[in-house]
């Protein structure tokens, strides 16, 4: 018996060698295929303990019908033998966290979205190729069935206004919304940011928000509303108590003139980081991390870790009170996801040269549609 990636205690089903014979498995490896599920789950199915198997899939192959989606929670590619990927939850629960070879560095990079069945992508390097992250949030996770073709419905449109006179208006352009969605790409999520009204006040904005009735909404604020207390770069209304403000469902504020100051103040974000990302000025550097981290709230995205509603409930990754402590390790560097505290240019990853944000394996365990 061991805790799933997504949270049950299920009962695992290891294969005898002839089984692994002629399913053409490695007997070496609990999970062949990477795709998140042991090769026995696979062959005889997921074991609740108390609702027999739903699926059988292919565990040789991570997306058995075919739909871009991998069967499992959580699946890593490249990652090698799987034990620390299969038994995730039992590392995090050891109250010591994810060190050691328990850390799966290849969490944080991205493959060519045509070496195994990728969902979305996006061209990060723009070598013509798109991208996906090492890191496939599979059927299971998504709540869709592994074995029916049909792939979940994960396009979600987010509604954007802005206040005017924003420091050199640097957030309300084209360049920066599509970065963001295609670091959502990465993990096979569609965003479809429109940039709608610029308003003059905040009571402007609160009075037309979301008119455009998406999923999502954003409002980049030159400056924090009265009476909000967290972050002072950002805020997620839906998620949070506490505050009077009235934003539509799944909306969120962030504040453009706080993260200009912060970005250029001690040279909190190099030249270098611009330099690599696709951004094209400091401030769209951490706004496209702020902006990332909120709409990750939207999405649950860490929520494991959460004590309650935000802002006072939230416990960022890396925190003294992080209770499930996972890094993300490179050639010996320690970084944190961008649900952390603040900024750290560790924050950023890199692939041919060009940077982007990541989620951990143990946020993505608890992501869901908003």
């Amino acid at each position: 018996m061991f805790t799933a990636l997504d949270g049950e205690d299920r009962t695992d089903t290891w294969l005898a060698n002839a089984e692994e014979w002629d399913a053409r498995t490695d007997p070496w490896d609990p999970d062949t295929d990477d795709d998140g599920l042991t090769d026995g789950q696979e062959t005889h199915g997921v074991d609740t303990g108390v609702i027999k198997p739903t699926y059988t899939t292919d565990p040789t192959t991570p997306d058995t019908d075919g739909d871009g989606y991998w069967d499992g929670w959580i699946g890593v590619y490249d990652v090698g033998h799987t034990d620390n990927v299969v038994l995730y939850r039992e590392h995090l629960q050891s109250g010591d966290g994810i060190e050691g070879v328990e850390i799966v560095e290849e969490q944080v990079g991205v493959h060519k979205a045509s070496v195994v069945p990728s969902a979305g992508g996006a061209d990060i390097d723009t070598d013509g190729v798109k991208e996906h992250s090492n890191v496939h949030i599979g059927e299971r996770q998504w709540g869709s069935a592994p074995t029916d073709g049909n792939p979940p419905s994960l396009t979600f449109g987010v509604e954007a206004d802005y206040v005017d006179e924003l420091p050199e208006n640097r957030l309300d352009n084209e360049n920066w919304v599509t970065a963001i969605e295609e670091n959502y790409a990465l993990y096979g999520i569609t965003l479809n940011i429109e940039r709608d009204d610029t308003v003059v006040t905040l009571t402007d904005a609160l009075a037309s928000s979301n008119d455009e009735n998406q999923h999502l909404y954003l409002l980049v604020s030159s400056e924090r509303a009265s009476g909000i207390g967290g972050n002072p770069w950002g805020f997620n209304a839906d998620e949070s108590i506490g505050t009077s403000l009235e934003l539509p469902a799944n909306g969120h504020i962030i504040y453009a003139e706080s993260i200009s100051e912060s970005a250029t103040e001690e040279n909190a974000v190099p030249a270098s980081d611009v330099t690599n990302s696709p951004y094209n000025s400091k401030t769209e550097v951490l706004a496209g991390s702020v902006e990332m981290h909120e709409l990750g709230h939207s999405f649950d995205v860490g929520r494991l870790d959460d004590t309650g509603a935000l802002p006072l409930g939230e416990v960022y990754s890396g925190s003294s009170s992080d209770q499930n402590s996972e890094r993300h390790e490179t050639s010996g560097a320690t970084r944190w996801s961008i649900m952390r505290r603040g900024w750290d240019s560790n924050s950023l990853a890199s692939h041919n040269g060009h940077s982007y944000y990541v989620f951990s394996i143990e946020e993505l365990s608890t992501i869901d549609q908003p």
